[in-house]
């Protein structure tokens, strides 16, 4: 069993699959500063409450080794598919913005010049006749 904070610190980051480096991202410390919670004795008590509420983690296990550590969150999947999936949203928001401002550009264009152009076409890759949508 863990004897100090500092060893359940090192344990709750093998659990959650997190290097050194990614842990003091997850709780917004410096890597050196992580690195001395890990490894140096003490461990200030303003870095306890965070880490225990970042990850959900249960009190009297972190400060004491009594008890199971807890239900934790914040693992390394958790936070890879979250990004996933945000961003996945986000670009297909985007494109659609995109969208939309180009179709409103082209509605501000003469329709004599509206021949005189071809767009590319995004659905189905090749060019378009504006005007007539026949592909070129």
């Amino acid at each position: 069993m863990e004897k100090t904070v500092n060893q359940r610190l090192v344990l709750l980051r093998s659990q959650l699959g997190f290097t050194q480096n990614e842990m003091s991202d997850m709780i917004g410390v410096s890597y050196p500063t992580y690195r001395r919670l890990e490894k140096e004795d003490g461990f200030p008590t303003k870095y306890i409450n965070l880490i225990i509420d970042k990850f959900n983690l249960n009190r009297d296990w972190f400060i004491n080794g009594v008890g199971e550590m807890g239900e934790i969150n914040n693992t390394k999947s958790n936070k890879e598919s979250s990004w996933r999936d945000t961003g996945f949203e986000a670009v297909i928001a985007e494109r659609d913005n995109l969208r939309e401002m180009v179709n409103q550009l082209i509605m501000r264009i003469p329709i004599a010049a509206q021949k005189s152009f071809k767009l590319p076409s995004v659905e189905w890759g090749g060019s378009m006749n504006c005007n007539t949508g026949v592909r070129a």
